[in-house]
Order: structure tokens, then C-alpha cells, then sequence
């Protein structure tokens, strides 16, 4: 009966996944056409609400009139509105009826809710599993085939819990498998409990899936948002494949193993000893991990899906992280190119030189976004990026400026999936050259850098004055206390320090910096569109001559 239900869902999945594969073809010929119409579609129906007011979203006719009348926003933007409609207000940032909220992950700060309507939800489960599964069902017909009934070993665990407004919130991921919950048993080799955990940190995650994937030599596919998470799960295997084999011929679960009593016995109450696949397992696991695992313990294995382009790209070029797939690695060599240092031999080093790879890339993309160097939000996380970059660049021994030749890099190596970064190309590199130049001025008004590895330390000076932490200026008095915490850097001021009256003008300067900078970028930008215009001109005149 389950063979028969899979087969049943296996062609249900197929049939709407060669309609989602079939939209996803026409709104990418029709993607310009196809935004401008959600854009507007969003401007009408929301034009009532607190913030569709406030913003005049009535007057929005258009993606012109969008850019000049709503301004551009980050989720501090919307958080005091979230904030009320998890208490349960409405028609606040939308009309739409909210289904549930996505939590983030919470990397770079408090994790985020974002509201997502029922309408979104649906969308996001068609296209999230149908279209894979519409490009699944195109490769097996163009084999002569038909796509197989599919169980595979998912990655991902679920949690979720209530919000006042009596919604539900859960991971951003994971939300479009919370609707899946009913054919979970059918599509995947873990079950509910092991998908959707009450506490996963009372559980040994990788082992559970890692277990019950084991069991199932029929497995078709892998699922994963993050690959290295599927990188340690195999890495845990290779260390403890004795361990899984003893439990599989068993039928039990291993006592080493974190488990709450009661979610062990329900477990362990469905398992069954399975002699035969242990030994099977047991044969390709003491031929050792040289040639790939996965092919050899699971045969069918067909595909694996969900890592992102960065991540697919570690797998595919069998490297050990994005700095060493082949485009980062281009940036990444540069920076060795011009330090004069060498990848892989020190771990400090390497630090610096992956800090540096990562932050110019990201400094290169907001620049080009019309981002500038300032000290208030996004204009602020530019200048640290930057800053941190030159700073480590020092660290490195680098003598003066060097950003913008590794922007030169990334923009070379981007320029094709990203021709405004070609078009913008003099005004990037202006705006790094000036912003480096204005902080090594800060720099190299100190005999030189020191650097220490300790968890407190005492800076004496003879008067009070300025302090550049990470480049940004503060006034303390004659002693500087710097204690490092766990998971962040505390600055501890003297309670008795002056007040800092330096930050008006330091804004008044800073302001004039930019004013500018955006001055000398503009004019060398216009000038670099003129001798494009002039160039283009000359080439039109040569071929009209010719004709």
C-alpha cells in the first residue's frame, strides 16, 4: 500500500511539477514584464495599509515611480510593525491574511520574523518542490523513462512554536516541509518525530537521520540546505560506521547515543533487527571512504538538491570551501598576488587573506547598489568592511592602497551576470580609493601597528584623546581598558571619561568626505560614460565609411 501511494504521489508530483517547471520558463523569458506586474499588483492591494500610506503607495504607476517615492529599507524599517502584528494588529504592512511567519537564522543578530500571507505559502510549496521535481520528470523522458517513486534522506529538522497573535513561526527553510507533514513517511527516511523534534538539542540529530537513511537502500535522493552539514553527517559515518551497522543488525538504537528515555523507547519500539542490510553495509564500508560512499550504499541514488550555486560549486569542484571554488579562488590568489603571502600555510594568515577575499567582494556589489561609505547604517556596515579589509591588509604587510585593484578582480570576474558593475566600474573604484586613503591617513599617523592575543589589556597614555577602535573614533581618557568576551569585543570606558564632543564633527566631516567622494566619482564616471559614447561613435563612423 505505501509502494502504491508513493507511486500515486510520485505522478501527482511529476504532473504538477511539469506545470511549475513550465511557469518558472515563462516568467524568466518574461521576467522584466512579470515583476512589474507583481510590483504593481502589490502597490494596489496595499495602498490602504499603515505603511502603504505612509510610503503613497497610491501614487506608485509604475517601477520609476516606485525608486523616486518609496525609500529603500532594511527590516528595522518594518520591525516595529511586526512587532504589532505578532501582538495581533492587522492591516499594518499588508491586506493579505498572514498563514505564519518565518524565523531567520539569526546569524548576523536577533533572529528576524518575516509575515508570509497564505497566498505566498502556496506559491513558495509549488515552486520550493514542484519545479526540482518538473526538471526530474523532463530528465527521465528525455531517458525514455519515467520518474521513480522518491524517498530520500533529508537534512533539515523543523521546530516551531506560537506566537501571541496565535500564529505559528518556524525556520525560513523549513516552513515549505511544515505542509508536508502528512506525506513526510513517503518522501522521507526519517520520521516525524526525527523531521519535526520537540527540543533538538536534547536529540543526536546526525545520527538519527543518518541512521534510519542507512536502513534504506532504496534511497533516491539527498536533501540539504546547508552542504556542510551534509559534509559532517558523512564525516560522522566514516568515524562510527561500526556503530550504525551494530544497531542496524539489531534493530536498536546505541546508549551513547542523546535521546530522550521516552522518544528512545517509542523508536526503538518500531525497529526491527535487519541482519541482511548490515552486512551489506558492512562489505562497502570496510572497503574504506578513498572512492565515494554514498553511490556504493545507496544505489539509486539519483540526485541531491537545496545547497545553493556557492555551495553545489564546492561539492562539484571536490574543493574544501567557496574560497577555493574557481571564481573566489581567481580573488582570492590576487590578494596573495599582492601580499606577497601564501594560501594555506598559516591559519592567521589564511584568515586575513579569506577576510579580505569575502569583505571586497561585498563592499564591490554594495557600492555598485549606490551604497557610500558614511556612519549611519548601511552606509556604516560599508565602512567596516572596507576598513577591516585595509586593516588586514596591513596585517598582511601590504604597503598602501590595494582595494580597488582587487575590485578590478571581482568586477572582471562578475561583469557577465552583472554588466552594471562594468558600467559602474570608475565610480567603484574611485569610492574604495578615496575611503581606504582617508583611513590609512588615520593609520600612518602611528609609528606602527601592534598586535596582541589576550582576553584584557591595558592601553596607559599620558592625556585623555581620541581612540580608533576598527577605525572609528572615540574619546576616552589616559587609561583604554579592552576586555574580549565570548562571542563579541566589550570596550570597558573609565566611568570617569569625558563626554565625547567629537561626534558632531566628526559627522560634519565625514558628511564632506562623502559629498566628496561622490563629487570626484561622478565626474569621473561621466567622463568615463563620454569616452564610452565617443568610442561607440567612432566605431558607428568607421562602419558607415566602409559601407
Amino acid at each position: 500500500m505505501a509502494d502504491f501511494f508513493r507511486s500515486m504521489l510520485s505522478d501527482f508530483g511529476g504532473m504538477l511539477g511539469l506545470i511549475e517547471h513550465k511557469k518558472l520558463e515563462i516568467y524568466a523569458k518574461h521576467g522584466v514584464k512579470t515583476q512589474e506586474h507583481n510590483l504593481k499588483k502589490l502597490m494596489r492591494t496595499n495602498k490602504n495599509t499603515e505603511y502603504g500610506k505612509k510610503c503613497n503607495f497610491k501614487d506608485v504607476k509604475s517601477v520609476k515611480d516606485y525608486q523616486d517615492i518609496v525609500p529603500l529599507s532594511t527590516y528595522d524599517d518594518y520591525a516595529d510593525y511586526i512587532d504589532r502584528m505578532v501582538q495581533g494588529e492587522k492591516n499594518l504592512i499588508t491586506t493579505w491574511h498572514i498563514g505564519r511567519y518565518a524565523e531567520s537564522s539569526g546569524s548576523v543578530g536577533k533572529p528576524k520574523y518575516i509575515p508570509q500571507s497564505a497566498r505566498q505559502l502556496w506559491n513558495c510549496q509549488c515552486f520550493s518542490f514542484s519545479a526540482p521535481v518538473g526538471c526530474a520528470v523532463k530528465y527521465f523522458r528525455s531517458k525514455g523513462k519515467k520518474l521513480p517513486p522518491q524517498k530520500g534522506l533529508l537534512t533539515i529538522e523543523i521546530t516551531s512554536h506560537k506566537l501571541p497573535c496565535g500564529k505559528t513561526v518556524s525556520c525560513l527553510s523549513g516552513i515549505p516541509l511544515m505542509y508536508l507533514k502528512p506525506i513526510v513517511p513517503y518522501i522521507s527516511t526519517s520520521p516525524k518525530e526525527v523531521l519535526f523534534p520537540k527540543d533538538p538539542s536534547k536529540m543526536n540529530m546526525h545520527y538519527l537521520k543518518m541512521r534510519y537513511g542507512l536502513e534504506n537502500r532504496n534511497v533516491s535522493y539527498l536533501s540539504t540546505i546547508i552542504v556542510t552539514v551534509l559534509e559532517t553527517m558523512f564525516r560522522y559515518l566514516e568515524e562510527n560506521w561500526e556503530m550504525f551497522v551494530d544497531d542496524i543488525e539489531k534493530g536498536k538504537i546505541d546508549p551513547s547515543i542523546e535521546l530522550p528515555p521516552e522518544l528512545r523507547a517509542k523508536l526503538e519500539k518500531r525497529m526491527k533487527p535487519n541482519p541482511k542490510r548490515a552486512a551489506e553495509l558492512r562489505r562497502e564500508f570496510e572497503k574504506g571512504f578513498d572512492t565515494p560512499i554514498a553511490p556504493r550504499i545507496w544505489p539509486k541514488l539519483g540526485w541531491a538538491f537545496g545547497m545553493g550555486l556557492e555551495r553545489l560549486a564546492v561539492v562539484v569542484q571536490d574543493v574544501d570551501s567557496i574560497f577555493d571554488v574557481d571564481t573566489i579562488q581567481a580573488l582570492r590568489n590576487k590578494v596573495c598576488e599582492i601580499s606577497g603571502k601564501e594560501y594555506d600555510k598559516d591559519h592567521e594568515t589564511d584568515v586575513s587573506i579569506r577576510l579580505i577575499t569575502d569583505h571586497i567582494r561585498s563592499a564591490t556589489f554594495m557600492i555598485s547598489d549606490g551604497i557610500m561609505p558614511t556612519n549611519e547604517g548601511r552606509g556604516y556596515v560599508l565602512r567596516r568592511l572596507i576598513r577591516r579589509a585595509a586593516r588586514h591588509g596591513k596585517m598582511l604587510g601590504i604597503e598602501g592602497n590595494f582595494l580597488s585593484r582587487l575590485s578590478e578582480t571581482v568586477i572582471e570576474g562578475s561583469k557577465d551576470g552583472y554588466p552594471e558593475l562594468e558600467e559602474k566600474k570608475t565610480f567603484i573604484l574611485n569610492v574604495l580609493h578615496n575611503e581606504e586613503s582617508q583611513f590609512n591617513k588615520t593609520i600612518d599617523q602611528n609609528s606602527r601597528i601592534k598586535t596582541f592575543r589576550c582576553q584584557t589589556l591595558r592601553i596607559h597614555r599620558s592625556k585623555p584623546g581620541v581612540v580608533h577602535f576598527d577605525g572609528d573614533p572615540m574619546m576616552m581618557g589616559e587609561n583604554v581598558d579592552v576586555k574580549i568576551m565570548k562571542k563579541g569585543l566589550q570596550v570597558i570606558v573609565p566611568r570617569d571619561a569625558e563626554k565625547d564632543t567629537s561626534n558632531v564633527l566628526q559627522r560634519a566631516q565625514d558628511y564632506i568626505n562623502g559629498l566628496k567622494q561622490i563629487n570626484d566619482a561622478f565626474v569621473e564616471d561621466i567622463a568615463h560614460k563620454n569616452k564610452m559614447i565617443l568610442d561607440k561613435g567612432k566605431r558607428q563612423f568607421k562602419k558607415l565609411t566602409k559601407m
